[in-house]
């Protein structure tokens, strides 16, 4: 009987410790998962604040070319060596750009900023001065070889003036002068010396001897 009972009393001890264990682990994979469910949101989120910050798009227009189709070359500089180009657009001299709202456009999410060179099938450049192409950055509008940061045919924002606020000038309190009263002097009378009455000696008479 004392055996039996010893027996059941092991069983339980086991089947308790394996219950505390497999909590463990269950706890331990719920952790595992909350985390990796945090990194693939931060990563998102990071990646969706860069999408936002890199942004190109350039607008272009040539009255000259007529209705020819111009295309666009887009490179960057090599971080590790300025002497090598990284071709966005692929080989010079490019790729086509679309025409929309009256403007050829060309956009692109992963840059937002980079050297362009414009031309009708290679021919017709619309270029720098040194041939090293035209330095464009965020949204930018190139009419006639004249780089704008809005669009030209429209005109130029007018920019909201931000007014200082009025300030009330603070009036000076306008001092009345305290006046001093004018102190009459009180006169002194100046006493007159009182005279000394001068005796006339009473003249003591000689007798005369009989």
């Amino acid at each position: 009987m004392l055996k039996e009972k010893k027996r059941k009393q092991i069983i339980a001890i086991i089947l308790v410790s394996c219950l505390m264990v497999q909590g463990i682990v269950w706890d331990n994979s719920i952790a595992e998962v909350k985390s990796a469910e945090y990194r693939t949101t931060a990563e998102i989120n990071n990646n969706q604040e860069s999408a936002i910050e890199k942004q190109l798009i350039i607008h272009f227009k040539q009255d000259s070319w007529g209705s020819s189709i111009p295309m666009i070359y887009v490179y960057q500089w090599d971080a590790d060596s300025d002497k090598k180009a990284v071709e966005i657009t692929g080989g010079f001299p490019g790729t086509v750009m679309e025409k929309t709202d009256g403007w050829f456009t060309y956009s692109n999410t992963e840059i937002d900023s980079a050297k362009v060179i414009f031309s009708i099938d290679g021919n017709h450049r619309v270029d720098n001065l040194d041939g090293t192409g035209i330095d464009l950055a965020k949204e930018c509008w190139v009419y006639n070889g004249v780089v704008y940061d809005y669009n030209p045919e429209k005109g130029k924002p007018t920019e909201v003036p931000t007014e200082d606020p009025t300030e009330v000038p603070t009036e000076t309190p306008t001092e009345v002068p305290t006046e001093v009263p004018t102190e009459i002097p009180t006169e002194v009378p100046t006493e007159d010396p009182t005279e000394v009455p001068t005796e006339v000696p009473t003249e003591v008479p000689t007798e005369v001897p009989t």
